[in-house]
């Protein structure tokens, strides 16, 4: 699946108490450009997520506290 860039995983409202348990050595798909999972387990991503392509991420009552590693990018907003 090294191709998806579309990834939704959904949590059923009909169900209590669904659990998904993520395997440690999880690896997002490279060129990933949409990731929307709600109710994220973890406290943070694999530590193997490259966000370089992503567009959009939703995290609705995830668990994470930590999205990932590296450089920080800036964004500047212009006021005219």
């Amino acid at each position: 699946m090294r191709n998806l860039r579309f990834l939704s995983v959904y949590n059923t409202r009909y169900v209590k108490n669904d659990q998904v348990d993520i395997p440690e050595d999880l690896e997002f798909p490279p060129h990933l450009r949409l990731l929307r999972w709600e109710a994220y387990p973890s406290n943070a991503l694999p530590t193997t997520f490259h966000p370089e392509y992503l567009v959009e991420l939703d995290m609705k009552e995830s668990q994470l506290e930590k999205l990932w590693q590296g450089t920080q990018v800036r964004i500047f907003t212009w006021k005219f």
